[in-house]
């Protein structure tokens, strides 16, 4: 029961973590969210200036304010998706989170090697144990059961003193008796049986969850090499993404690029934001999950 309450907690922990960096990953998308917008109203008061010069097309202007609405209703969508998660986060947790946030950035140095980590699964996961205590408790009580059908031998003693011997002309007797009794039950030996079939079954319950805890210390530690190649991959295309927007925006000024390409660059530019905040905030998630399914989350553990 101990270990199904430790293994409850695990599971827990789980959604705890989960929901703090869904919390964290909202903050951020919020931020970018919100310097979106501050760049959309800041291309639309330019764009507004440069038309009262004569320099810029209405439809430039239209299209920045369409940029700005649409920047609002990004923070907007962005502004729930923090209230829905720290409500998340609170319920699982029973915690209210603090306000604000810690910046979204993931560790890409790899993971110790697979075989550390295997190591560490074994039968410390409290799943495992607990399979294990129910396997020997099948046992045990299957022993127990065909045991009652084994014989019984009592054995007494009694030892008599009297003072009126007559003709015994003895003053204390002594008696043995021993008792073998023979128990037929053909409920118990069926009952035995049933028991011992249950326990290889608690034994065979027992290896498979010894192998889905060092499957799941597999699973996850190969998925943290895939998130580390993800947020590589995202932290370069937000690089260039950012530099085409920048690009964009003084070909713009220099009266040689369209405000068409400022806004393309610019949306590609929020969505690697986007991609990046993600892919570090599955990394950071990813991190937890072999500690997790090695059966421990302590401070030490934490990523």
């Amino acid at each position: 029961a101990e270990s199904r309450a430790k293994a409850t907690r695990l599971e827990v922990t789980r959604l705890v973590v989960r929901d703090y960096y869904q919390v964290v990953a909202a903050e951020a998308v919020l931020s970018a969210a919100r310097r979106t917008l501050a760049t959309a109203e800041k291309n639309l008061a330019f764009v507004t200036t440069r038309k009262d010069a004569g320099f810029a097309q209405e439809l430039d202007q239209k299209r920045a304010e369409a940029e700005v609405a649409k920047g609002r209703q990004l923070v907007a969508d962005a502004t729930y998706q923090v209230a829905a998660s720290r409500r998340a986060l609170e319920t699982d947790s029973g915690k209210k989170p603090a306000e604000g946030a810690p910046a979204l950035d993931a560790d890409l140095t790899p993971e110790a090697p697979l075989a550390d980590w295997e190591a560490r699964s074994g039968s410390s996961h409290p799943s495992v144990r607990a399979a294990q205590d129910e396997a020997r408790a099948a046992e045990r009580q299957a022993s127990a059961t065909r045991a009652a059908l084994l014989p019984t031998l009592s054995v007494g003693a009694q030892n008599r003193f009297t003072n009126a011997t007559g003709f015994q002309d003895r003053s204390s007797v002594y008696a043995l008796t021993a008792t073998v009794a023979l128990k037929f039950d053909a409920t118990q030996i069926v009952n035995g049986n049933a028991l011992g079939d249950a326990a290889v079954a608690a034994r065979i319950r027992e290896e498979k969850a010894t192998a889905q805890a060092r499957d799941r210390v597999f699973l996850a530690w190969h998925a943290v090499r895939a998130q580390i190649d993800k947020a590589q991959a995202a932290r370069a295309g937000l690089a260039a993404n950012q530099l085409a927007a920048r690009i964009a925006r003084q070909r713009y000024e220099a009266g040689t690029a369209t405000f068409l390409d400022v806004v393309t660059a610019e949306r590609d530019a929020f969505a690697g934001e986007v991609t990046r905040i993600q892919a570090d905030g599955d990394l950071l998630l990813g991190r937890a999950e072999p500690r997790i399914a090695a059966g421990s989350f302590g401070k030490a553990d934490r990523p």
